[in-house]
């Protein structure tokens, strides 16, 4: 072996000990590499050999120097034409396909002048075309959750390169790959072996330079707020590059793949258009209607959630006259993608069921869940369930961050976590609908009109709005987050900030424990606001943010506390007592020598002659008039009442009544719910 000959395969060696799995592309696909060595091969046996035992050495496999073997062979029969076909690169033939650069045909395999896929190897299948068309695969996608591999084949078909993704299964076995056929790849029953044993075969021989991705079934943030995934953009705070190195694709190293065609959906709905610069400038417009500007912060507020350790939260715009509630959504859509639920937009209506609702909201994880007009609720006939239920049950799956567990023919399904923000409009608060007490501590709920008037200018305002954000969107979202991930270093401090804050604000005066909870969602959006103007540093910076946010907290914190339960029902059973009165025995009665009969009366009040009175005391006709008035669990109400110290009770009754001697009536004592006049007289 001549010295140059042996300095070019102690290199060879070397690089293949550093690079065991591009053994293929170094020793055949290089022209020169496969020269040198097949006059190793030709003439220097032993040596040959022993190129071969170090690169085994060297973790290359066994089938790939196989490959090298049969390859010496075609060469030593003066085959080099055939060779240089049926080792050909992909885009040495057809230079456009979706490939790798240096992805090659598997042995014995070509493309023929008809652009077809042929098998030139020995062996009965000598000349069976594996696919009338060219078919390679361009991928393979790797679920860490579902330990499933999926695998994206492209094709040529009608000058168009088409693709599709399905389980590596599906190209495993002749029997599924057939169904390949509705997808519009040419297989049927006669060709679906030799189709199955040539992806097989390019799968191998291009192992390391077909790209394989992660793919996740989620959006928003990764594993560890690694990378945010936007729709099909993956972010990283980095240039992006897919796992080959190749630099002509632009692979993300992180795709979406949703569950379903509903979630396919979805994700296609966040996506940019337009202008940046036509979308801020509309914005800047707005900062004088605070309620509109707030819900563009609590939509961008979402990515801050799991940096902050902030809980999810829900926010409604309700108003019942045509007021710019659903433009006001759009815009808080137009944030992240595309605005109009008429298109493929994330953006959706209540026309839903709450499975479709929990379904959406668990693919989201740092990206806001919209839903339009709560109106819209769709009653199923199967259960007639009330549009409030529906409405409800959705502010505490949203809050609790767990969508509903369902159960399976084998067992349970896997209950999809989230995090996330409800953005809501409706005629009517949440609150008008539900005794749910609960409810009002996690959601922001905005009566009113958003942009403060329904005259000729204001309609010029929302129409432009409209106009601007249908062309341009989805473009501030994605800014944002680079941003975050560009300032890893700082997040501790924005974690920090965001629960002194927190604290603080809870600690703003005397607070009900419904007021402290909205004030820690107001603490999230608060902290986010600063870091999204740092991010978008269009936005204006002469404006006042504070102002804005207590406008919007003064809003909300009205709304919590007139709606609130216990206050509602505690009103309706004073209106209904003065109605009633005469059926409740009093002191007065006592005194006019009126003798009690228990049957006659529903309760005492110990009012004199005088008419002064200083308690009411209800027997259970208490919870039925509540139940009648559409209070479905009056237990909870005076649980309620009690709990804020509405209820008098002594130790000698039950837990929510009290004992009350009545005049006149050999020592009888009732069980009563009492309830003291100076509470009616604070509402």
């Amino acid at each position: 072996m001549s010295s140059e000959l042996n300095d070019f395969i102690t290199k060879l060696a070397e690089e293949i000990k550093n690079a065991p799995k591009r053994f293929i592309e170094k020793t055949i696909v290089d022209d020169q590499a496969r020269t040198n060595l097949y006059k190793l091969y030709s003439n220097d046996r032993p040596a040959y050999l022993g190129f071969i035992s170090v690169s085994r050495d060297n973790h290359v496999s066994l089938v790939d120097t196989i490959t090298l073997e049969r390859q010496m062979k075609l060469e030593s029969r003066n085959q080099t034409q055939s060779v240089s076909i049926l080792q050909a690169k992909v885009k040495s033939r057809i230079p456009e396909a979706p490939v790798h650069n240096d992805c090659i045909l598997p042995l014995n395999y070509s493309i023929t002048s008809e652009s077809e896929i042929k098998y030139e190897g020995p062996g009965k299948r000598h000349g069976n075309l594996a696919c009338q068309y060219p078919v390679f695969i361009k991928d393979i996608r790797k679920s860490k959750s579902e330990k499933i591999e999926y695998v994206t084949l492209t094709w040529l078909k009608d000058g168009r390169w088409e693709e599709h993704t399905d389980e590596k299964k599906v190209i495993a076995q002749a029997k599924l790959i057939a169904d390949l056929s509705s997808r519009g790849i040419p297989v049927t029953s006669n060709n679906a072996c030799d189709l199955v044993e040539y992806l097989y075969r390019y799968e191998r021989t291009n192992s390391g330079r077909i790209p394989v991705l992660s793919i996740r079934s989620k959006l928003g943030w990764t594993e560890n707020m690694t990378g945010f995934l936007l729709g099909k953009e993956y972010i990283t705070g980095e240039v992006n590059s897919d796992s080959s190195g190749n630099s002509n694709t632009k692979l993300p190293q992180v795709m979406f793949k949703g569950k379903d065609i509903g979630d396919t959906e979805l994700a296609e709905g966040f996506k940019s258009h337009g202008d940046y610069s036509q979308w801020v400038s509309v914005v800047n417009t707005l900062f004088d209607y605070p309620e509109v500007i707030f819900t563009i912060y609590a939509s961008l507020t979402t990515p801050f959630l799991e940096l902050f350790g902030a809980e999810n939260f829900c926010m409604e715009l309700s108003n019942p006259t045509s007021t710019g509630k659903s433009t006001c959504l759009k815009l808080a859509a137009s944030c992240w993608g595309e605005p109009d639920p008429r298109e493929r937009s994330f953006i959706r209506t209540w026309n839903s069921s709450d499975t479709f609702i929990g379904r959406a909201a668990s693919v989201l994880n740092g990206l806001p869940l919209i839903l339009d007009d709560t109106q819209l609720v769709l009653r199923n006939s199967g259960y007639r369930r009330q549009e409030e239920n529906v409405v409800t049950q959705t502010v505490y799956m949203v809050s609790s961050g767990l969508d509903k567990g369902r159960g399976t023919l084998g067992g349970t399904a896997t209950t999809g976590s989230f995090k996330t923000i409800l953005i809501s409009s409706g005629e009517k608060p949440s609150f008008d609908s539900s005794q749910a007490g609960g409810e009002r501590a996690r959601l922001i709920s905005l009566w009113g009109k958003p942009f403060l008037a329904t005259d000729e200018n204001t309609q010029n305002v929302v129409d432009n709005v409209k106009h601007i954000i249908s062309e341009h969107y989805g473009h501030a979202g994605a800014k944002l987050v680079k941003f975050i991930l560009k300032n890893r270093d700082q997040w501790p401090l924005w974690k920090k900030a965001y629960q002194e804050l927190s604290k603080k604000m809870s600690n703003i005066g005397e607070m009900s424990s419904i007021e402290m909870r909205l004030a820690s969602y107001f603490a999230t959006v608060g902290t986010a606001i600063p870091i999204i103007h740092a991010a978008l540093p269009e936005l204006p910076r002469d404006k006042h943010i504070k102002p804005i946010l207590e406008t919007v907290w003064s809003m909300a914190q009205q709304e919590a506390n007139e709606n609130e339960p216990g206050l509602m029902a505690l009103k309706v059973i004073y209106d209904w007592f003065w109605k009633n009165n005469h059926k409740f025995y009093s002191l007065k009665d006592y005194l006019n020598k009126i003798q009690y009969v228990g049957s006659n009366y529903i309760g005492y009040w110990d009012s004199d002659p005088s008419g002064s009175w200083s308690f009411i005391g209800f027997d259970s006709s208490l919870t039925n008039t509540l139940r009648s008035n559409g209070f479905n669990n009056p237990t909870e109400i005076l649980k309620n009442w009690k709990s804020k110290g509405w209820l008098t009770t002594n130790k000698s009754s039950s837990g929510l009544q009290k004992q009350v001697p009545i005049p006149g009536a050999d020592n009888m004592k009732q069980n009563l719910y009492c309830i003291e006049k100076s509470v009616f007289y604070s509402i």
